[in-house]
This record gives C-alpha cells, sequence and structure tokens, in this order.
C-alpha cells in the first residue's frame, strides 16, 4: 500500500468524502514547522527536535570538507509522525551543511548526511577555510549562531506553487473555483479528522514547499489544477489510479529533465546567519527523497 493509499485510508475512517482527499494529495506537501531558541532560552514546553551552527557529530569515517561550513543537526525521531507522508526516514539524524560557494550560484550540490542510530560518531574540529572568498575569513563556523530548533507545528500542509491566501494573485472564474475547493476540501478535514493542520506559506520547515520556488523547477498553475479536477471524477470509480495520474501530472508539471527537485529544508537567511533576506533551501527529486537517497541533494538559494 503506497502512502498515498494509507493517507486516503485514513481520511475515509475519520468520513471525508474522495473528493477532498484527493484534492488534498494533489495539491498539499506535509511540512513539519520548525523555530530556533538560544539554548539559555529554552522552556519545559518547548519540543526539542535539533540544532543549529555548533560542530557536527559525525561518522567516524566521514570527512568535513574545506569550503563546508555545518549547518543543523536534526532528530528524525522526535519529528512527530503526521498522516500524509512527508518522505522523511523515522530514525537517525540528518546532518545539514552549506558551501561558502553557494551564494547566488544556484542549485549546486550541498551535502546532506544521514546518521542511522547506533553509527558510531565524534564531534569534529571546523576546517580552516582555505579560499579566499572576501565573506569568509578565519573560522567558517562562526557564520553560524549556534541554536536550538524546537517544534512550532507537527502537522502542516504547504500548498503548492502560492495558492493559498495570495496577496498578489489574480485568478479567473475558473482557477478560483478550483482554489476555493481546496479551502473546502482542506475545512472538511478539519472538521472531520478533528485536528487543524497549519496551512501557510514560510520558511524554517521541513518539507513543504519553497517559499519562492523558481518558475523553472515546476508548474503548478491553471493545467495542473485542471488535471486534479479530472482526476477527482476519474478517482471515484478508481482511486487506486491516483499514483499513476498523479505521476504523470507531476511530470508534465517539470520543466526539467532531470526530474522533480521538492523542498528538504529551508531557512531564512536572515534567521540562519543574518546575511541576506533570501531563502537557503536543500531540495532533493521526489523519487530520491521517496528512496531516500540524501547523497544526491542540492542547494536552492532564492533572494
Amino acid at each position: 500500500m503506497s502512502y498515498t493509499d494509507e493517507f486516503r485510508a485514513f481520511a475515509r475512517r475519520h468520513g471525508v468524502s474522495d473528493d477532498a482527499i484527493t484534492r488534498i494529495l494533489w495539491t498539499v506537501r506535509p511540512s513539519t514547522h520548525l523555530g530556533m531558541v538560544r539554548p539559555g532560552a529554552i522552556r519545559p514546553e518547548h519540543h526539542v527536535v535539533g540544532r543549529i551552527g555548533g560542530l557536527p557529530d559525525l561518522p567516524l569515517d566521514t570527512p568535513w570538507e574545506n569550503g563546508e561550513y555545518f549547518v543543523a543537526d536534526i532528530d528524525l525521531s522526535a519529528i512527530p509522525r503526521q498522516p500524509l507522508y512527508d518522505g522523511l526516514p523515522r530514525e537517525g539524524r540528518l546532518l545539514l551543511f552549506s558551501s561558502v560557494d553557494y551564494h547566488g550560484a544556484g542549485d549546486d550540490p550541498a551535502r546532506v548526511v544521514h546518521v542511522p542510530p547506533g553509527t558510531p560518531t565524534a564531534l569534529r574540529p571546523a576546517p580552516v577555510y582555505e579560499g579566499s572568498h572576501p565573506m569568509f575569513v578565519g573560522d567558517v563556523q562562526k557564520l553560524v549562531e549556534p541554536r536550538v530548533l524546537v517544534l512550532d507545528s507537527a502537522t502542516g500542509w504547504d500548498v503548492l506553487d502560492w495558492l493559498w491566501n495570495d496577496p498578489y494573485a489574480e485568478w479567473n472564474e475558473e482557477e478560483a473555483t478550483w482554489i476555493a475547493q481546496l479551502g473546502a476540501a482542506i475545512e472538511e478535514y478539519r472538521a472531520r479528522v478533528g485536528e487543524t493542520p497549519v496551512v501557510e506559506q514560510s520558511t524554517g520547515h521541513l518539507g513543504g514547499v519553497e517559499m519562492n520556488p523558481p518558475y523553472w523547477r515546476a508548474d503548478y498553475g491553471r493545467e495542473f489544477l485542471r488535471r486534479r479536477e479530472e482526476a477527482v471524477i476519474t478517482l471515484r470509480d478508481a482511486p487506486e489510479r491516483f499514483d499513476e495520474l498523479y505521476a504523470l501530472a507531476l511530470e508534465q508539471a517539470s520543466e526539467q529533465e532531470d526530474g522533480l527537485w521538492v523542498n528538504l529544508l529551508e531557512f531564512g537567511e536572515d534567521s540562519l546567519h543574518h546575511t541576506g533576506d533570501g531563502e537557503v533551501g536543500w531540495i532533493i527529486e521526489r523519487k530520491d527523497l521517496l528512496a531516500q537517497r540524501f547523497d544526491r541533494v542540492r542547494h536552492s538559494y532564492n533572494c
């Protein structure tokens, strides 16, 4: 049973209609919203899920390369499960690095290390940066202020392509109807299931969608929504075809030959290291996320 079948079965048990389930599965991605707190400000009610900055606790056979700085250590076992699968493993830790050369360089490789439970690890001293980048003099690890990652919201849904509460959007009547149908589906889910996913466009989250996704990465606009409404009708008699129809729609939405890239983690640049007002993200192909191939992560930077 696929994760979409599992979500449909879960929602059906709570009385959510198949039409609403299809619209949700088609148009939202699950996310976990994170906040940053200085170590001295942690309170008993905080749900700690990781940390920002400091030194990484790396597997013994994993190097820390020159030109990298350590960004985050996320405890995957501390991330609560939600009904809609987010593609993340539920054990071990994710260590995320950035490069001094990523800034404005496009979608460059970015190192993410998944550390399974029981792996021998050790804290590593930061390598001395040997390059000549004017922003990075001395210890590059000082760029990231050490903080603690806490859970802001365990259950979040990010809507694709700024379809949700976009103050600049000008939708025609048909598009406005499709978007309203999604709103009604989410409200139906809330009423039937009894929990309220946070639906917002923001940084500081695992999964979900990028705050400002480049237009060439995928187009989730009119044609994607049209295919959604066609699928709503088809799936009333054949719900088992969802994965087939959705995979085709995602393939057609992407203009890139190397597959559909989705958000793994994104922070606001100002909250991460106070050097700008863009978004710093780690992206991964959808098929690689589902296969947990974190060695294939790339950077995304939007200003």
